[in-house]
């Protein structure tokens, strides 16, 4: 009895001390797991224990979806309204809107609302100056802002209504495509450089009631129609008013049938010396 008393306590002692292998194998694993992160790992609600992944993805693809949709109704939007884009300028009571065959229509009351600190960049349209081919200006806008349509080379057909009195500076300057343009009998003022290097610019009509007040330096610079309508001293000359003076002449003669110099007449003419 002693004997097998004693070899059950033996045994006891081994069973203590010893692990059983395939333990061992999972406790590993279980180790290996855990060191290997939580990258491979769904993500869980803490409380119900739902994959979180599938839902993560889904909501992206949702996301992603709404925005495709989002740019296919906008594109559709302006195919079947015809219009690029639109808008109102700094006189918000004057709106524009430019359609897909580059007509750039402007409507309203008063002016633009742009003044002398403009610059070409501060035009809202400016953005699609290669797009605009015709401007038309509604009956109501009374102004052309500060360089509103330069650099539009693909401009041909500009519509000015009567009510206007002003073009600003730079309005037209660089519109190479430009080969004509009306000038209303309400205009009073041109700006400095206002059609500046319209290299197509070779004709400008205006009934025998339009008085010009001010042009301003270099309006028509660089176009055809200035060195064809200079007279034989370099004096560009609209009705009765005396607008430019290009040649290189010293000495100037006027003409007995000028009744008014516009403001600027001879500025930047370095040649004259005796009128």
């Amino acid at each position: 009895m002693a004997e097998e008393i004693a070899e059950a306590d033996a045994v006891d002692e081994s069973g203590e001390s010893e692990t059983d292998p395939g333990i061992e194998n999972v406790q590993d694993k279980n180790a290996e797991d855990i060191a290997s992160g939580s990258e491979d790992m769904p993500i869980e609600n803490n409380e119900t224990g739902d994959d979180l992944s599938t839902d993560v993805s889904e909501e992206d693809n949702a996301k992603t979806d709404k925005a495709d949709a989002s740019e296919n109704e906008e594109e559709d939007n302006e195919t079947e309204t015809g219009i690029i884009a639109s808008g109102t300028c700094e006189n918000d009571e004057v709106v524009w809107e430019l359609t897909v065959d580059g007509v750039l229509n402007i409507s309203g009351t008063g002016d633009m609302g742009w003044g002398f600190s403009i610059n070409a960049t501060e035009i809202p349209w400016h953005k699609y100056k290669d797009d605009i081919r015709s401007v038309i200006l509604d009956e109501g806008v009374t102004c052309v802002a500060p360089y509103a349509f330069s650099d539009c080379a693909n401009l041909t057909e500009v519509s000015i209504p009567s009510g206007v009195t002003w073009i600003g500076d730079y309005a037209f300057a660089n519109c190479s495509g430009l080969t004509e343009i009306a000038l209303p009998d309400s205009l009073t003022s041109i700006g400095e450089h206002a059609f500046e290097n319209c290299s197509s610019l070779s004709e400008i009509t205006y009934s025998e009631n339009l008085e010009l007040e001010e042009v301003g330096q270099d309006a028509f610079g660089g176009t055809p129609w200035s060195e064809q309508a200079a007279d034989e001293n370099g004096l560009l000359i609209i009705n009765k008013t005396l607008i430019s003076c290009i040649g290189d002449k010293t000495t100037i003669v006027i003409p007995d049938t000028i009744t008014k110099i516009a403001g600027e007449a001879f500025l930047g003419n370095k040649y004259i010396k005796e009128i």
